[in-house]
Formats: C-alpha cells, structure tokens, sequence
C-alpha cells in the first residue's frame, strides 16, 4: 500500500548524503506536525512526533519493554486523557 509523499516544505529541509527516504518522509512530516506513522496531526503539547492513538501505544510498548508494573500516573498523556474524560 503506498501512500503519497507530503511535498511543501522540502526547500526548508536539507538532508545528508545517503539519508533514506523514509527518513526523510518523517522529518518531513514531523516539520509539518503531522504525526511520523501514520501523518495525523500530532498531539501538541504531549507529544513532538505522535499523533494521540501512537503516543498512547508507543508508551504501553515501552512499559512492556522495561518490564515495569506501575504506571507513572503523573505523565502528560495520562493526565490530559484523564481531563477529556471528565470533559464528556
């Protein structure tokens, strides 16, 4: 499945010999603020490359990868989901 490139910023960005493309797909996108996985805008203020859905999956991963057993509670994602919560 091939997804087309956000071109519009590429004269602000210069880019090292032998950067891949990919690479350089996501720093583009991150200097549009869009989100590098799946280019939804990210979530500001909690994120600088994720959009809320990958914030919240890259975090459990990296709990699961550490091995931890508690939650720091006082992180900005869970602190802003607990509000939106209590916003509905």
């Amino acid at each position: 499945m091939s997804r087309r490139r956000v071109d519009g910023i590429k004269d602000k960005l210069t880019y090292k010999e032998g950067t891949s493309r990919q690479y350089q797909d996501q720093l583009r996108y991150k200097a549009l603020g869009l989100c590098v996985r799946c280019q939804k805008p990210m979530w500001k203020g909690i994120s600088k490359q994720f959009c809320e859905k990958h914030t919240l999956m890259v975090r459990e991963s990296q709990r699961k990868r550490i091995g931890a057993k508690k939650r720091n509670k006082n992180c900005k994602s869970y602190v802003v989901k607990k509000e939106q919560k209590w916003t509905k």
